[in-house]
């Protein structure tokens, strides 16, 4: 923006200041809880936020993503989306991997979820035996799709439209 500049903390804290003098705009605060969850109890916000026009989007890890209008700081939607990396924006959507290791491409406009891809989560299948997952970073946009590196050994790539899987490459170490 060029009036504005907008600082996210890991209180969960977002502050608009003006980009002269440095006086402070508005001050919100991103909360929510994902239950059952353990990562809900960290309130940090996940990636820098984005500025597209005269909103403002941030998100959070415990499960939530939202909507700011620039100006006055006015919460113009909530998703109960939360987002494990960086948030991706391209015209009228924005992409992100969720905090429940799915990919989602979601309405910039109103929050609205329009498609859903899971991602693989657990190290291994055994309910019992379930004690690490899996990290997916990204997305980052070329050409129409969508680039998600893992730790599982595998860079995934997404047609960004329609959420299809288009192709995997073997990465034997894993993203990190």
């Amino acid at each position: 923006s060029e009036k504005f500049a907008i600082f996210p903390f890991a209180t969960g804290e977002v502050l608009s200041v003006y980009r002269f003098g440095g006086r402070r705009n508005w001050t919100t605060v991103l909360g929510g809880a994902r239950l059952w969850r353990a990562i809900s109890a960290f309130s940090d916000l996940t990636g820098d936020p984005i500025i597209q026009g005269n909103r403002v989007f941030v998100g959070n890890s415990s499960g939530r993503l939202i909507s700011l209008d620039m100006d006055s700081g006015d919460r113009l939607w909530t998703s109960k989306e939360g987002v494990s990396d960086l948030i991706t924006s391209s015209g009228a959507s924005l992409f992100f991997v969720n905090d429940q290791n799915e990919l989602i491409r979601l309405s910039a406009a109103t929050g609205e979820v329009y498609w859903r891809q899971p991602l693989p989560r657990f190290t291994t299948d055994k309910v019992k035996r379930r004690k690490g997952t899996f990290a997916h970073f990204g997305p980052v946009l070329a050409n129409g799709n969508l680039i998600v590196p893992s730790s599982d050994g595998i860079i995934r790539i997404f047609d960004a439209e329609s959420g299809t899987l288009e192709k995997t490459l073997e990465i034997p170490s894993g993203a990190s």
